[in-house]
């Protein structure tokens, strides 16, 4: 698929930043989680 605005990225690009992103917010949560900061943690669910 071919985009008409190269300067906004490609689906791929979208993906692996999302999966970048998901990567770190279960970083912290089982950071928050190991402190006991459950609320916290719960927050990094969605």
């Amino acid at each position: 698929m071919k985009q008409r605005k190269p300067e906004i990225g490609t689906r791929q690009d979208l993906v692996l930043y999302r999966l970048e992103t998901a990567k770190n917010d279960l970083k912290s949560a089982r950071a928050l989680f190991a402190m006991e900061d459950y609320r916290g943690a719960n927050n990094r669910a969605y």
